[in-house]
Formats: structure tokens, sequence, C-alpha cells
């Protein structure tokens, strides 16, 4: 090898760290999924409580939104409204210690029709851990 070839070999090592090693800890398995808020035009916004199987306010309207919340994360979600697709429309990390995310808040939307008997029925989600265990986990909630 010439000299010209080794030195810029050299400063590639230098500047740009080749071979140096770096460390993260892995990505926080799924732990913990349930429904946190509904949202609708006709009820406002009702958060859930932990266990509840159904919403207390009669929802309806053009629109409505239910928002998951996620401890760990996922690779694979799968959300519908009485066994229709939901759309996601919004993802937010939730932030833990040292401003790492621990979780996500998701959004989805449901498609109804406006002063309908569509606007009730079941929301189920299903989310899959995105490492080991690889475990699935799902929620539910019916909405009046």
């Amino acid at each position: 090898m010439n000299k010209k070839v080794l030195s810029i070999l050299l400063i590639f090592v230098v500047f740009f760290g080749i071979g140096s090693q770096s460390f993260a800890a892995p990505a926080p398995p799924l732990t913990s999924l349930r429904v946190i808020r509904v949202s609708s035009e006709k009820a406002g916004t009702e958060y859930i409580g932990r266990n509840q199987l159904s919403t207390n306010y009669d929802h309806g309207g053009s629109f409505i939104h239910v928002t998951t919340e996620e401890i760990g994360y996922s690779s694979y979600r799968y959300a519908a409204f009485n066994r229709e697709k939901a759309e996601l429309i919004n993802s937010k990390p939730i932030v833990g210690r040292d401003n790492i995310a621990i979780g996500f808040e998701r959004t989805w939307k449901l498609f109804v029709f406006d002063n309908d008997a569509s606007n009730q029925g079941d929301f189920t989600y299903e989310a899959m851990s995105s490492n080991a265990p690889y475990n699935t986990m799902s929620t539910s909630i019916f909405i009046k």
C-alpha cells in the first residue's frame, strides 16, 4: 500500500470512527395495551378507565376517534370498529425517565356515518411486540 492510501484510511478511522462500537439498550417488549380515550362530535372527549368495557356517553356524529396506549414497542398493529379496519391518524411517544420513549399513544379514526346506528359497536385493537418475547396483546371496548 502506498502512503497516500494509508493516510486516507487513517483519516477515515480517526474522523468517522470506523471500528468504533456504540451500544444501546434493546427496545422494551410490549407489556400493556389499553383504550384511554374516545372522542366524537356528539359526546366530546371521554376518558376511559382501566378495565372499562363500554363508553358511558353516547358517541356519534361525523367522526369518532379512539386513542390507545401501548407500553413497550410493537411492530404489527391492527384496529377495527365493527370489523372494519380503522385508520391510524396520529402516533405520539410516551416519554419516561431520561427522556426515553417507553411506549406510544396512537389515535385511530373510525369510519362511521353521521346520525346512523353504525356509530355504536365494538372497537378492537391488537398489537404484537417488536422483540422478544414477540407476544400479541389485544384490547376492546363497546362504543355507545
